[in-house]
Parts: C-alpha cells; structure tokens; sequence
C-alpha cells in the first residue's frame, strides 16, 4: 500500500483535511492518506525538533526498511518553515512531492523563502510548469 504525507498546517481545520484526505483516497484507491497534525503528534517527540520531523517525514523508514511515505503532497502553494524543511529534505531525497489544488496536481521541484517573518506561510513551492 501506498502511503502519502498529507501536508497541513497543525491549525488545518479538521473537516477540510478529511476532504482533502477523502478526495486522494477517491483519487488513489487503497492510498494510506496521512495528515501533517496526526504524524506530527505521534512521531514529533522522538524526532529531537523541527529539523528532525522534517527530516523524518521526508526520508525516515518504518521497521522494515520501507519508506514511511512514498510521496508528500502540499494542498497549498504556500507553506510554512516546517513544510518547507519537508519539501526541501524530501526533494533532496528524490522522493516525488507534488502540488494539488483546483487546478490539478503538479511537481514541486523547489521551495522558496518569500517572507522571513512568517513562520506559518513564508515559503511558496515552485513547481515544474513555472521553471519552463
């Protein structure tokens, strides 16, 4: 089974992250759909922080040596420090990170900073259709 990391803000409300978990799982039968606050309470502690979450999330393997997600998906374009060392650690990896919205899905292939004083929406992905 597929896994993908469903990349929401920790304040999300809970009704538009069963949609958008409701929409993938529509869209990609049988995909194990998980949401950013739900890994966040159940693997943050044992990450050391931040960079460590971040870091977990995009490369970090379950107890059989497969990875924890196979994807990361960001319903928004942008997205805050914490999604941003995601994407930055998942692109690295060359694990598939992707951009889904009204107008479709497409690849992220770069984050970038827009507003250093905002930690909650101070990145915005880049996505393969804008470096063409």
């Amino acid at each position: 089974m597929k896994r993908i990391f469903l990349a929401t803000a920790k304040d999300e409300s809970p009704d538009k992250v069963l949609e958008w978990k409701a929409e993938l799982t529509a869209l990609i039968p049988g995909v194990d759909v998980v949401d950013g606050l739900t890994d966040w309470q159940q693997n943050f502690s044992r990450c050391g922080g931040w960079n460590g979450w971040a870091e977990d999330v995009a490369t970090g393997r379950d107890i059989n040596g497969r990875p924890r997600y196979d994807a990361i998906l960001c319903p928004r374009e942008s997205v805050g420090k914490a999604t941003a060392g995601i994407v930055e650690a998942a692109l690295r990896a060359h694990k598939p990170v992707l951009l889904g919205g009204a107008i479709g899905v497409r690849r992220v292939v770069a984050v970038v900073q827009d507003d250093p004083t905002s930690w909650k929406s101070g990145w915005s992905l880049v996505t393969a259709d804008e470096m063409a």
